[in-house]
């Protein structure tokens, strides 16, 4: 299945990535791979960037991030995301693995209606 997200100018593509075999996601490396390769668009706390109040790059966790409930709030959503679109006009950049490794790293912080946030 392919889903398409069309932003000014940019076409972003998201289809189904698997977990790769035998392995699963490491949210140590992917808070590395995060700080290394996210942050500096995201913002140190996954807050995002809002330029002069105006949307800049969004919110990955936190009260301003998608909720728990949005598809890109599903593991394998967002390391197919990743994978084929980020770091922004770099897609394919990170590895399936770093992929799911970020994936699993953001999926362990707070968000809107997570339970126990």
């Amino acid at each position: 299945m392919i889903a398409r997200v069309v932003s000014t100018a940019v076409l972003l593509v998201v289809v189904c990535l698997a977990a790769p075999a035998g392995v699963g996601a490491d949210a140590a490396n992917g808070a590395v791979i995060y700080r290394q390769r996210c942050a500096f668009c995201h913002g140190a706390d996954g807050e995002g960037r809002y330029a002069s109040g105006t949307y800049y790059r969004p919110a990955l966790w936190g009260p301003r991030s998608f909720d728990a409930h949005a598809g890109m709030a599903r593991p394998a959503t967002f390391a197919a995301f990743v994978h084929a679109n980020m770091p922004l006009g770099s897609g394919g950049a990170l590895t399936e693995q770093e992929a799911w490794d970020l994936a699993g790293f953001v999926d362990g912080q707070c968000r809107p209606k997570k339970p126990g946030c």
